[in-house]
C-alpha cells in the first residue's frame, strides 16, 4: 500500500529549505540551500525525538504512523523549523 505525506507550505526560513515527498510518499526530500554540513531531526508534536541523521537530503519517513510532527534542520548556524503531516 502507498502512504501518502501531506508536506503543505514546507518552505522553512524564506523558502531556503524546501520539503517535499517522492512520488510513493515513503521519502521525505529536502532542497537545502547550501551544500554545507546539516543535521536533521524529526519530533513528535510532544517533542519526543524520532529521527536525527547528518548531511542527507533525502529522509525515508515510511516507519512513521499518520500524524504530525516537526523537522528541524541545522545548516550554517542556522536553524529551520517546520511541521509536516504524515497521511
Amino acid at each position: 500500500m502507498c502512504e501518502k505525506v501531506g508536506v503543505n507550505d514546507l518552505n522553512l526560513e524564506k523558502e531556503k529549505v524546501v520539503g517535499y515527498t517522492s512520488t510513493l510518499g515513503s521519502e521525505l526530500i529536502l532542497t537545502l540551500p547550501s551544500d554545507e554540513d546539516n543535521e536533521i531531526e524529526i519530533y513528535t508534536t510532544a517533542g519526543q525525538p524520532l529521527l536525527q541523521t547528518h548531511n542527507v537530503s533525502t529522509i525515508d519517513i515510511s516507519k512513521l504512523t499518520d500524524g504530525l510532527y516537526f523537522l528541524v534542520v541545522k545548516q550554517g548556524g542556522q536553524v529551520y523549523k517546520q511541521k509536516f503531516r504524515k497521511f
